[in-house]
């Protein structure tokens, strides 16, 4: 199991659950859930040839593209929901100078079949400006794997208790990503790395006047 993914998908959860008015009464209060969804992640490099003066230079380019579902199921669970990150990293030779990026997104969908296929698909906008058109599908491969998480943290006045079981198998990754209207090689994908994952985690709240 991703023990980061899942971490950053209940962490997610747990800033909108201490937003709830709950968090203001003056006795000690509790809220336990439980958070149920797919998980797909597509990562990878490309090299290209670029000008440098009268000679020519590499630019490396990588790009990560993560979609994982929250369905909290609790009394005061909020709605929900499909979380996104993008992530596009660049450096290149002529300059040694690098570049990164990362944008986060609520209003795309996964889908997801199963561990067997996926498609990560949008039109992104990141926090630095560099605009991102991905159209990725994904291929699950035997062996599925098994996992288990557990963590406690005690934040000031808050504890949070997490854990999460599921399973995750490794994905081929195919398609088309162009970053500012320009379309990577996608073809030739350095050190891709994909998989599909469905977990179930749960989580308590505690907050302490």
């Amino acid at each position: 199991m991703s023990r980061d993914n899942k971490r950053t998908a209940l962490a997610i959860v747990a800033v909108t659950m201490l937003a709830l008015p709950a968090a203001r009464a003056s006795a000690a209060t509790s809220t336990a859930m439980t958070v149920k969804g797919n998980e797909a992640t597509a990562s990878f490099s490309v090299n290209e040839s670029i000008a440098c003066g009268t000679t020519t230079a590499t630019r490396t380019t990588f790009v990560s593209v993560q979609m994982f579902e929250t369905r909290p199921v609790g009394k005061a669970a909020p709605a929900p929901a499909t979380q996104t990150v993008v992530v596009v990293s660049r450096f290149e030779t002529c300059t040694f100078t690098g570049s990164f990026d990362i944008g986060f997104f609520n209003t795309f969908t996964l889908q997801m079949t199963a561990l067997s296929r996926a498609t990560l698909a949008g039109h992104f906008v990141l926090e630095g400006g560099t605009v991102v058109d991905a159209n990725l599908a994904l291929t699950g491969v035997a062996p599925v794997q098994q996992g288990t998480f557990m963590q406690r943290s005690n934040l000031g006045k808050v504890m949070v208790s997490q854990h999460s079981v599921g399973s995750q198998s490794a994905a081929t990754i195919a398609g088309t990503v162009s970053l500012d209207g320009h379309a990577l090689p996608t073809s030739q994908m350095l050190s891709p790395e994909g998989f599909l994952a469905n977990s179930t985690g749960g989580e308590v709240i505690v907050i302490r006047p």
